[in-house]
C-alpha cells in the first residue's frame, strides 16, 4: 500500500502544479473561462496530496507487497550470481591445478 501512496504523491503534486500554473497562464492570455477548470483540477489534486503524505509516513514497507516482491526477487538474483561466480572459480582453480 506505501508503494501505492508514493506513486500517487509522485503524480498528484507535481502534475497539480503544472495544472494551476498552466491554468494560470491560459486564463491571463485567452481570459477564457473554460481554463479556471484546470486550475480547479491543480488545486483539487495538490489538496489530495497532502493527506497521502500524512498516510504515506504512517505505513510501514514491511506490509508491502511491491516492495517486499522485489526485495525477494533481488536476493534471488544475488544468491544466483553468487553461486555462479563461485563455480566460476571453482572451475578456474579445477583448470589450473591441470
Amino acid at each position: 500500500m506505501k508503494s501505492l501512496f508514493g506513486i500517487l504523491l509522485i503524480f498528484c503534486f507535481p502534475f497539480g502544479i503544472y495544472c494551476v500554473g498552466g491554468g494560470i497562464a491560459l486564463f491571463i492570455m485567452w481570459e477564457e473561462y473554460v481554463d479556471l477548470f484546470f486550475i480547479v483540477l491543480g488545486l483539487f489534486l495538490i489538496s489530495i496530496s497532502i493527506p497521502l503524505k500524512t498516510q504515506y509516513k504512517k505505513l510501514s514497507w514491511n506490509d508491502d507487497f511491491f516492495y517486499l516482491f522485489f526485495m525477494t526477487f533481488s536476493k534471488r538474483r544475488i544468491r544466483k550470481h553468487r553461486s555462479l561466480k563461485q563455480k566460476m572459480r571453482e572451475e578456474l582453480q579445477d583448470e589450473f591445478k591441470n
